[in-house]
């Protein structure tokens, strides 16, 4: 009985711990991939939960929050002079829109996802003994695309 009640607040605390992947959706609402050189690619990202999401983004270069899953496709970055990290809603049932740019080193077609660095903003933030916060990013991916 006693390893029952263990397994089960295990189980209840990597539920609730950080944010599911059904949670969230990434999709692609816009490609533009006329140049190979800079692919103009328009995102929205979707709050599938029934509760308001808190996350951390980037005040201007917030594309350092992006990867993709082929190395022959990388995310430009946009110059930035006071980046900082701020906090942004998501409502239950909403989403946001997100432009990054792109750039493919090869030519031939590319297949790849892209993938967003989600940080949820927990309701009660775990502090260490240095004084500094405990934050997982949950990266939720894109389905394939191919150029």
């Amino acid at each position: 009985m006693k390893k029952l009640s263990i397994i089960l607040c295990i189980l209840i605390s990597i539920s609730f711990g950080k944010p599911q992947n059904q949670d969230f959706k990434l999709e692609i609402t816009k490609i533009d991939s006329r140049k190979f050189d800079n692919i103009k690619v328009t995102l929205k990202l979707k709050n599938n939960s029934s509760r308001d999401i808190e996350y951390f983004n980037m005040s201007c270069s917030y594309d350092i929050l992006y990867v993709t899953d082929n190395p022959e496709v990388e995310i430009i970055g946009k110059e930035c002079d006071k980046n900082i990290a701020v906090i942004r809603k998501i409502a239950s049932k909403n989403s946001v829109k997100m432009k990054i740019n792109l750039k493919c080193k090869n030519l031939k077609k590319n297949s790849f996802k892209i993938g967003f660095e989600l940080t949820e903003l927990p309701e009660k933030i775990q502090m260490r003994s240095d004084h500094s916060a405990i934050f997982t990013p949950t990266i939720i991916w894109t389905d394939k695309i191919n150029l």
